[in-house]
């Protein structure tokens, strides 16, 4: 399962639905899950692989690191974790629609 190590994924059961992790490590049924703030790396999330959904970004520098067993600091994993959302937020502009009431009275 060394292929999925270092992939971002979200979380899509439970009181964490809709955050962002990433891959530390990973057996066959759950995966062990770091966001550099409230889960660190001396506290992962483990999580069943059923309840989360892998997105399409992946750093491979912090993958090497983990797979060589070098150091990966916490600030590593958050600011990959927040370029990723704030390059998400960048490419699905917020749209919000104005709609006017009309009130008659009777």
């Amino acid at each position: 399962m060394n292929e999925t190590i270092g992939k971002l994924v979200e979380s899509t059961k439970g009181r964490d639905n809709g955050k962002i992790y990433m891959i530390y490590s990973s057996t066959s049924k759950s995966v062990t899950l770091v966001d550099g703030d409230a889960r660190r790396i001396v506290n992962p999330k483990v999580k069943n692989i059923k309840h989360i959904k892998f997105l399409d970004m992946q750093s491979d520098i912090i993958k090497n690191k983990i797979l060589d067993n070098r150091k990966v600091f916490d600030s590593e994993i958050y600011s990959f974790i927040k370029n990723f959302k704030i390059n998400e937020k960048k490419e699905e502009p917020y749209i919000v629609k104005k709609i006017n009431f009309v009130y008659e009275k009777s």
